[in-house]
């Protein structure tokens, strides 16, 4: 995959963390391991800065820093 469909990947992962409101329900919803949500939130945070993600009971937010 390339570095652009890596990027494109992982936002699209970061989208369905949002979406479905957490990690677990993303990776569910995605057909992917938590732990493999986890990286490539984790990988496109080392190429793109996506702010602060906050999970908690009532969802997950992103603040932009």
């Amino acid at each position: 995959m390339s570095v652009g469909g890596r990027l494109l990947s992982g936002v699209a992962v970061l989208a369905a963390i949002v979406e479905s409101g957490g990690f677990t329900r993303a990776a569910v919803v995605l057909g992917m391991s938590d732990s493999g949500v986890r990286r490539a939130v984790s990988r496109l945070e080392t190429r793109e800065p996506v702010g602060d993600l906050e999970i908690g009971v009532k969802g997950v937010e992103i603040k932009v820093v």
